[in-house]
């Protein structure tokens, strides 16, 4: 079964990553664009800074296994203060205003003749091309 992920999920990911672990994200979406797009099985990917010295074709695998490897940031890890008890009982409602029935039986009213009307003036106009 396929894992569904919202973008909002990846944005959250990617906000809470240290700056040197999104260069190794760029990569990864860029190899994932580029295959997509010229229908290959195998790209290089770019060579980082630090790895000068490596050859510049490192595969998928490996590019996973370093981010897989790589340990969490503390800086990303927010520890609550409070319960959700005590969030939702800050959550200030809005109050809605009373719903009024004759308001909205007019404007329905109204609606329902307009669409008469448009439908008598279309049964005009097809009976007059039928008789022409």
């Amino acid at each position: 079964m396929p894992v569904l992920v919202k973008r909002e999920t990846l944005h959250q990911l990617i906000d809470d990553l240290p700056e040197p672990q999104l260069l190794e994200v760029a990569r990864y979406v860029e190899f994932i664009l580029a295959k997509d797009q010229a229908g290959a099985s195998r790209f290089d990917l770019w060579v980082l800074p630090e790895e000068s010295g490596s050859t510049g074709g490192d595969d998928l695998n490996d590019l996973i296994r370093r981010i897989k490897n790589s340990p969490p940031d503390p800086r990303a890890i927010t520890l609550p203060t409070k319960s959700w008890a005590d969030y939702a009982a800050e959550i200030t409602q809005v109050e809605e205003s009373p719903f009024d029935e004759a308001a909205w039986n007019e404007s329905w009213d109204a609606v329902e003749t307009e669409m008469e009307a448009a439908s008598l003036t279309h049964e005009e106009v097809e009976r007059r091309e039928q008789g022409s």
